[in-house]
């Protein structure tokens, strides 16, 4: 029974590792999905819309933000002061309530700002749920 159990434990070990290995020397990840930025917008009380991101693992150690709300048929205009750091989420204080608008979010490294990630266009607040309803299919 030892010398058994023994016996499964290597197994199991050595093909863990050579599984381990293969994708490490490869370099290649097939299991992990090519992932945007999901920039999502959200009202929040006070006629406020919070804004979220993701940190991708493709981001340089020390990445920063800039953050742009879009009023349709305006420029961009720069929302925070200095880029954010600490954080992949922010709070406009002062968005359009009569105007649709969009959100974009660019990295800053080296100084350098990156591509744009836009949210998805929202409505008023008044208009527009505080939440993301996600129709589900199937069992």
């Amino acid at each position: 029974m030892r010398v058994t159990t023994i016996l499964a434990f290597v197994l199991l070990m050595g093909t863990y590792c050579t599984a381990a290995e293969r994708a490490v020397s490869t370099g290649d990840h097939p299991s992990r999905e090519r992932l945007e930025r999901g920039v999502v917008a959200r009202p929040v009380a006070g006629g406020k819309v919070y804004l979220g991101w993701r940190l991708l693992e493709s981001d340089p150690d020390g990445v920063a933000f800039n953050v742009y709300r879009e009023q349709f048929g305006a420029e961009p205009v720069k929302l925070n002061a200095e880029p954010i750091r600490r954080t992949t989420d922010f709070t406009d204080p002062s968005p359009a309530k009569e105007a649709r608008c969009v959100w974009i979010v660019r990295t800053v490294a080296d100084g350098k700002e990156g591509p744009a990630s836009v949210s998805p266009p929202l409505r008023p607040a008044d208009q527009e749920p505080p939440y993301i309803s996600i129709r589900l299919e199937g069992n």
